[in-house]
């Protein structure tokens, strides 16, 4: 039961996102530029972070009601959307999710298998939680849809749910536990 308390949520933070460079690049000095082209794992984990603020903020939506929301930030804004998340149809900013993932290096969208070398599976490990965070987004916007739509669409949960049963198959056991896939 919610207590009319107001709980103050990662999106409320403004915390910056880490530098997308590998750490034998920092220095005290700042960041020194790569002698060659490549991509850092943190460009998956700062893309996973813009995810799990959405799910925060769409749960909060889904749980309280909307007179006694906090929502000092509009986590819409991450994704290049103009007002707030409730203004704007769950289409619409998974649209813009999907979009940001298509432009996300082949690294992020690919499950190869754990070889035991962290600097190598780090990047299996960011593409299966890239996969099961959107997948678990796309359930709770479903939810929050049947709020407005009459009668909710079951078709649609199941095609999702069919996904995300398919995808899991192809992700390697070892990052499904990495990623704490009880959640969903």
């Amino acid at each position: 039961v919610w207590n009319g308390s107001v709980h103050a949520y990662g999106a409320n933070a403004r915390v910056h996102y880490p530098t997308e460079v590998e750490d034998e690049l920092i220095t005290p000095l700042g960041t020194l530029p790569s002698p060659k082209p490549t991509i850092s794992w943190l460009r998956g984990w700062n893309f996973t972070t813009d995810l799990y603020l959405t799910l925060e903020h769409a749960y909060s939506q889904l749980r309280k009601p909307a007179a006694l929301m906090d929502n000092r930030i509009d986590v819409a804004t991450i994704f290049g959307l103009p007002t707030l998340l409730s203004s704007h149809s769950s289409t619409a900013v998974l649209a813009s999710i999907t979009e940001r993932y298509h432009d996300l290096p082949s690294n992020f969208k690919i499950f190869a298998p754990p070889t035991g070398n962290p600097l190598r599976d780090i990047f299996g490990f960011q593409a299966a939680n890239i996969q099961a965070t959107l997948l678990l987004l796309r359930m709770l916007f479903l939810s929050i849809d049947d709020d407005r739509r009459q009668p909710p669409d079951v078709q649609l949960k199941c095609n999702v749910a069919a996904e995300l049963l398919a995808i899991f198959q192809t992700i390697p056991t070892a990052y499904l536990r990495g990623i704490s896939t009880p959640l969903i």
